[in-house]
């Protein structure tokens, strides 16, 4: 199998939590991702257009986890020194080339075998159109709820299991 050349920078710090959400440490990018103890703070947004279609961005090819599958419409880690508020921002501007301020929704534990994170949840309203940063992401789509539900039934749709939790929290996944 051949690794893939990440973009993804290994020693970026990012804030540890406890599972409520209370600020602990911090710890680098490769050590949370390869200690499930570790619990540290990831921002999921979701952008909603006027016809109440979801935008998903397609991941790209030069990301550490899940390169060329859709995830949310804007998602990342909370670097040390930043709020999750402020990482949204962040992540909305880099990723997608807009400035818009997403609303918090609410928060929950993502787990699997390598990581832990908790995830904060946040809403948005824009019709774009985006400036899709290349390094971040390989495009991307408005989808109505009912066309993501059926495509992921149907095995359509490559969604990374954070997106598909995220999607599930918000109650627009069955």
């Amino acid at each position: 199998m051949t690794k893939i050349k990440t973009t993804d920078d290994q020693e970026e710090l990012f804030v540890l939590v406890d599972k409520n959400d209370k600020v602990i440490g911090r710890a680098i990018r490769r050590e949370c991702h390869s200690d499930p103890t570790k619990i540290h703070q990831a921002v999921h947004v979701i952008i909603e257009n006027n016809e109440g279609e979801i935008f998903l961005q397609r991941r790209s090819l030069t990301k550490d986890s899940a390169p060329g599958w859709y995830v949310t419409s804007a998602s990342g880690h909370v670097t040390f020194g930043l709020t999750p508020r402020e990482a949204s921002i962040k992540e909305i501007i880099e990723e997608l080339g807009v400035n818009i301020k997403p609303k918090f929704v609410g928060r929950y534990i993502f787990r699997d075998k390598n990581e832990t994170e908790m995830i904060e949840v946040f809403k948005a309203e824009s019709e774009g159109p985006f400036k899709l940063d290349p390094v971040e992401t390989s495009g991307g789509n408005f989808f109505t709820p009912e066309s993501i539900n059926k495509a992921i039934k149907n095995g359509d749709l490559r969604l990374t299991e954070r997106a598909i939790s995220t999607l599930k929290f918000l109650k627009i996944l069955n």
